[in-house]
């Protein structure tokens, strides 16, 4: 059973999606990331902002920081395995 606190707001973590789909779209694009790949680099941001839904003010903002992250790390992973497999 769920205890459910009705002083405690819903998270609609769809809303905020919504809100920046522009945004997120925008930086998989800016770091050209493989549609394939670009889904699991949303997922991670989106857990991450879920870890820290009570210290977020404004999670939309948040969200795409995380993405930006996540898709810079992304970019270095590729390229030190490009470097790695011209050796």
């Amino acid at each position: 059973m769920i205890d459910e606190n009705p002083n405690e707001p819903l998270i609609d973590l769809a809303a905020v999606v919504d809100r920046v789909r522009p945004r997120l779209r925008k930086t998989l694009e800016a770091y050209r990331i493989p549609v394939v790949d670009s889904e699991d680099l949303v997922r991670e941001a989106l857990l991450a902002v879920l870890a820290e839904w009570d210290d977020i003010g404004d999670p939309g903002p948040w969200l795409v920081g995380a993405l930006r992250h996540r898709c810079r790390l992304y970019v270095l992973r590729y390229r030190r395995s490009q470097v790695l497999r011209r050796r």
